[in-house]
């Protein structure tokens, strides 16, 4: 603004030194001073975010991008937190059980021997597992495996030892439930056939862990032929049902405490 008027100022003190008529000389000016302004708008923004970053500089802000000034600005609510805070930026396994939520040994060791010859992108949970219990695994071979992507959500190994060989599924429950003709109970000891009731009855259990902070993984397997040597795609179908796998984050863990405080 100050710009603005010095220059219309300037401009009727050059026509009036010329003895060029007054009411030309100031819409010439006014004209002048409004063709000028959308081209100076870029100036104008970044001289008033600059002053902005100092203002904040003097508060002990620094700024390293001016148009957040402007996204800051615009906030109604900020929510913000750094690591170890509210959490530790670690995961760990919390409980390991079958369909029924009753803790299982064995849902640790197909989680335990799916994780240990996995080769391929290896995830904080796989972690997890790994450094809950030693698990001997030397009476296993992996044969082959299905490496995990985004698309499927799991990751497949083919295990064998002497005169069993399986196939191991790790990932998202829903995909891999999905997949699934039977659940285990009691262990390996009995399996019954998946049907609705027992999908929703797996479903709640599901959301309800989520709910409570838990980060749910599921695992099934099966049986294939000894001749059996590649894993594909294709292999995981008719599988078992044996564990949902829940971790949890020291995040879950203290919105847990906090909703009992």
């Amino acid at each position: 603004m100050r710009l603005t008027v010095l220059l219309v100022l300037f401009v009727l003190l050059v026509n009036a030194l010329q003895h060029k008529p007054w009411l030309e000389s100031f819409l010439f000016a006014v004209a002048l001073a409004v063709g000028l302004t959308p081209e100076l708008l870029p100036m104008v923004v970044s001289v008033t975010l600059s002053r902005g970053a100092l203002h904040m500089a003097k508060k002990r802000v620094i700024v390293k991008r001016l148009a957040s000034i402007t996204d800051l600005g615009s906030m109604d609510v900020l929510c913000t937190d750094k690591t170890g805070t509210l959490t530790e930026a670690k995961i760990r396994l919390e409980q390991h059980v079958d369909p029924q939520r009753k803790p299982s040994d064995r849902v640790l060791e197909l989680a335990y021997l799916n994780s240990f010859f996995e080769t391929g992108l290896k995830s904080p949970l796989d972690e997890a597992i790994l450094a809950h219990k030693h698990i001997d695994v030397s009476a296993w071979k992996k044969i082959d495996e299905v490496p995990f992507d985004f698309e499927r959500r799991r990751v497949s190994v083919l295990l064998d030892k002497g005169d069993t060989r399986m196939l191991i599924v790790k990932g998202a429950p829903d995909d891999i439930v999905g997949f699934c003709t039977h659940y285990e109970e009691q262990g390996a000891e009995l399996q019954s056939p998946v049907d609705k009731a027992v999908l929703e009855r797996i479903h709640k259990q599901q959301n309800t862990l989520e709910k409570e902070g838990f980060r749910v993984l599921g695992i099934a397997w099966r049986e294939v032929p000894l001749d059996h040597s590649d894993a594909v795609v294709g292999d995981e179908a008719e599988l078992v049902f044996a564990v949902s796998r829940f971790s949890r984050s020291a995040q879950g863990e203290r919105r847990r405490r906090a909703r009992r405080a």
